[in-house]
C-alpha cells in the first residue's frame, strides 16, 4: 500500500532534514482528507518511534 512504501521510504531509504515544510497544505487537506491524515499519522508515528533523528514537520 501507498502508505507502507512512504513508512519505508522515511525509516530507511531517504536521510529526512532537520525540518519538513509542507506549504499549500490546507489544499491536500480539502483534496485528499483520507490521505492528508495518514500521512499525518505516518510522521507523527515516526517522531515517536525515532525520537533521535528530529524531524521537525510543518504543515502551512
Amino acid at each position: 500500500m501507498l502508505h507502507d512504501a512512504f513508512w519505508d521510504a522515511i525509516t530507511g531509504q531517504i536521510e529526512l532534514p532537520e525540518t519538513l515544510i509542507f506549504e499549500g497544505w490546507s489544499n491536500v487537506e480539502e483534496r485528499i482528507p483520507k490521505y492528508s491524515q495518514i500521512f499525518i499519522n505516518l510522521l507523527n508515528d515516526f517522531k515517536e518511534q525515532y525520537p533521535h533523528l528530529k524531524c521537525k514537520v510543518i504543515y502551512r
